[in-house]
């Protein structure tokens, strides 16, 4: 947090330049990972991995989409970022029903992955957006990916996690 109380690489002001590339991550155990393009309005990836395959990934996605050619000093890096990575937050979940000790344990490695994704953002300077916990819909199973398949028209076998993590950012 930063003295005034802010998220750093939060955006969150009016009229900031919306990115090219929206970045979901569902985090956890099975970490889910989508990209999607508001150019082309279209995900480049779904996927489920780890936290540390999918950071390598999105460095990777970065250095090879983001730059460009700058005839003084070679290949720069696009200002404003145009990545922008949207994490789902579990700290701002305010309901927690009838759980078993298992479940809260999992929430609490939830929320030690979403500060590993605030240091991530830290040091690559991406900016992070926080997703409430209420905004990320999933259904699970055959009923879940028929349903995201006939909403966002991918019809690549997809995890919950990866879903999750796509349903983030479709559309923005």
């Amino acid at each position: 947090m930063t003295a005034a109380g802010q998220q750093p690489n939060t955006i969150r002001k009016a009229g900031a330049a919306k990115p090219r590339y929206c970045i979901g991550i569902d985090p956890g155990h099975q970490t889910g990972l989508a990209i999607w393009d508001r150019a082309e309005r279209q995900f480049l990836m779904i996927e489920t991995t780890t936290i540390l395959r999918a950071q390598t990934r999105i460095l990777q996605f970065v250095a090879e989409n983001t730059l460009r050619e700058s005839p003084q000093s070679g290949k720069v890096r696009d200002q404003p970022g145009d990545c922008t990575l949207y994490v789902e937050n579990p700290n701002l979940r305010t309901w927690f029903g009838k759980k078993g000790s298992e479940a809260l344990q999992g929430a609490g490695s939830v929320k030690r992955d979403y500060s590993v994704w605030e240091e991530f953002s830290e040091l690559t300077g991406l900016p992070i957006v926080a997703v409430h916990p209420k905004n990320v819909m999933s259904l699970p199973g055959e009923k879940g990916a028929g349903h995201f398949a006939a909403l966002t028209r991918h019809g690549q076998r997809t995890s919950v996690h990866a879903r999750e993590a796509a349903i983030m950012v479709f559309g923005l």
